[in-house]
């Protein structure tokens, strides 16, 4: 794999773990700072 298909899948990742903490409907405090950890490295 050449370097800019490495990162774009990295990104997809990112960008679907931080959807998945996104449908959490009512987070408790942890899972939105969890939330919030996931969109600072999307």
């Amino acid at each position: 794999m050449d370097r800019l298909t490495t990162r774009l899948n990295e990104a997809q990742k990112a960008c679907g773990t931080f959807l998945e903490a996104l449908a959490v409907k009512n987070p408790n405090p942890l899972e939105r700072d969890g939330t919030i950890q996931r969109f600072e490295y999307t």
